[in-house]
């Protein structure tokens, strides 16, 4: 997986993107995770586990509805590409 995580659009960065999104988070700096979560959503639109950590940090903001709908849309496209 390392070996192709510099290669723009692949689930590897993404992968990579995502886990750098979540330290910054559990760090308590969302806005550095958010900033993560918003490049991987650019380089590959289709990666269903940075839903959850945008997630996250709509829940830290109390934005509840946003989360939600973030969770739900995770878990529509979780099911849709495991039943593929």
């Amino acid at each position: 997986m390392a070996v192709n995580a510099d290669q723009v659009g692949t689930e590897a960065r993404a992968w990579y993107r995502v886990q750098l999104g979540n330290l910054h988070f559990n760090c308590g700096r969302a806005d550095l995770a958010s900033v993560e979560y918003q490049k991987v959503l650019t380089e590959l639109p289709t990666y269903v586990h940075v839903l959850a950590g945008q997630a996250r940090i709509e829940t830290a903001r109390r934005n509840y509805p946003k989360a939600i709908s973030l969770y739900i849309l995770r878990m529509a496209r979780n099911c849709a590409f495991s039943q593929v």
